[in-house]
């Protein structure tokens, strides 16, 4: 058995060795249900079942900003003092804190599906608006005790049509739906500005009664360990990130911290924050000002009438600035921008700015560790966008765009985007699935930041993993992580 996971790993690398050009290498809610049948936006509804427990989770509560790997863990950080809520889309329960003390509880009875485009937002947040009710323009429903946090997602009560006729329970946009009294409980107890956290993923939060008792079971973790200094390797990039994705521990890097510009892969937030915020199936124009923007491939037609969610494919696949503009434009460019730099806040990236939707800016800048606090969110929660980077092409009426990354030829390539500017130098955020031991494979994520030669640097990164890298798992060892 052994020998026949050697020949696999032997036959995986030479064949990334080929594809760069780099010569022969060897390696050393289980209280939800689900529910079919979505009446609108093909949005899958999770409802919460009434054996749900509503109580207090023993939340960590250090003095620090709180980290997008705060949302993952099973016992989340919180603010120590003002008022917070959090909901836990795992255990499908909403909290209401003031100084550290719960006020109350209760049963989360919806969201939007996991890995699909309305999947409701994780991360940190605020009210940004409060209004008895509220008309959805996308669902063409009124939502009582409504509660905006992010771009179109509220927390809400139950919805109603023009005619005050409730919707099905099968019917949901991906916001947080509540019954009416918890809502108004909600309502009454927040004002504009009020904190709003948001934890989700597949598995369901514990309620720790004992935090020591719960480190103690996750006292196996791994590590990797490399034979050589990576600091040796020629690299052309300024800087350079190999990180864990499921794990987030860093692999390999050099000026992680450096903040650089990005140039083109400003587009996965553009992505990201079309996706959440905009109606996929609307129109827009291709406006005078989109149409003139400097953009060699995904070129649009002027006053082109195109689908919300067809302008993703050009952005993605060709790099298309053009249709990075129409779609920052199709309400207000102002307003997108402001919400892809609120996203990244949101997300814990501290040291990224976004100038624009394209990545033409040189002040578009940031660094490899918050971009791979962004890759890790989308490859966890908005995975949509990195299918659409590795689709060989995509045909929409007139228009045939082609993929540019020839990365996508990989089998092992998850996705991701690149980019160029003067300014930046070559850039690069992938995601690879590399067998990085003999009984596993792991999914990293590859940052380049400045890089001159981002080919050659992808191989020497590629030939020191399979050289000197391995994963190993060590009793009672915690890795550092990002």
């Amino acid at each position: 058995m052994s020998s026949s996971k050697n020949l696999f790993r032997y036959i995986f690398w030479v064949s990334m060795a080929m594809f760069f050009g780099v010569g022969s290498m060897w390696s050393v809610s289980a209280f939800s249900r689900f529910l079919p049948n979505p009446t609108i936006l093909g949005v899958q509804v999770y409802h919460a079942s009434s054996s749900t427990s509503a109580q207090a989770i023993e939340f960590k509560n250090p003095n620090k900003a709180i980290s997008f790997a705060n949302f993952d863990r099973d016992n989340p950080e919180i603010p120590l003092t003002g008022k917070v809520v959090v909901t836990d889309l795992r255990s499908m329960i909403i909290y209401l804190y003031q100084d550290n003390q719960l006020v109350s509880s209760s049963t989360i009875l919806a969201k939007g599906r996991p890995g699909s485009p309305w999947e409701t937002p994780v991360g940190e947040y605020a009210v940004k608006t409060k209004e008895l009710k509220h008309f959805s323009s996308i669902g063409k429903v009124w939502m009582p005790y409504s509660l905006q946090f992010f771009g179109n997602f509220f927390i809400h009560g139950w919805p109603y049509d023009s005619k005050g006729k409730a919707v099905a329970r099968t019917y949901s946009g991906g916001c947080i739906r509540l019954a009416d009294v918890d809502a108004k409980k909600v309502y009454d107890f927040v004002d504009n500005g009020t904190t709003v956290l948001v934890f989700g993923s597949d598995k369901k939060m514990d309620q720790l009664a004992n935090v020591s008792a719960n480190l103690r079971l996750s006292a196996v973790a791994s590590s990797y360990l490399s034979l050589k200094d990576p600091d040796k390797m020629p690299m052309s990039a300024e800087s350079y990130l190999v990180a864990d994705v499921d794990t987030g521990e860093v692999v390999i890097e050099k000026n992680k911290d450096r903040i650089l510009p990005i140039a083109s892969i400003s587009k996965l937030m553009t992505a990201l924050v079309s996706l959440e915020t905009l109606n996929q199936a609307e129109k827009t124009i291709v406006q005078p000002k989109a149409y003139k923007t400097y953009s060699k491939t995904g070129r649009l037609y002027l006053n082109e009438k195109i689908l919300i969610g067809d302008l993703l494919y050009p952005l993605l696949l060709e790099s298309s600035n053009m249709s990075a503009e129409a779609l920052a434009q199709h309400h207000n460019r102002d307003s997108f921008i402001a919400t892809m730099n609120e996203k990244a806040k949101s997300i814990g990236m501290k040291n990224t700015i976004y100038d624009d939707p394209s990545g033409l800016s040189e002040n578009n800048v940031s660094t490899a560790v918050d971009l791979f606090k962004q890759i890790r969110y989308i490859y966890k929660y908005k995975k949509y966008i990195l299918d659409i980077t590795r689709e060989p092409k995509r045909v929409v009426g007139k228009h045939e765009w082609r993929n540019v990354n020839s990365l996508y030829l990989l089998d092992n390539y998850l996705g991701g985007k690149n980019g160029y500017t003067d300014e930046a130098g070559r850039t690069l955020v992938a995601l690879f699935e590399l067998p990085l031991s003999e009984f596993e494979h792991r999914t990293v994520a590859l940052i380049l930041l400045k890089s001159e030669n981002r080919k050659q640097d992808i191989a020497e990164i590629i030939r020191f993993l399979s050289n000197n890298v391995s994963r190993e798992t060590k009793s009672a060892f915690t890795p550092s992580v990002i």
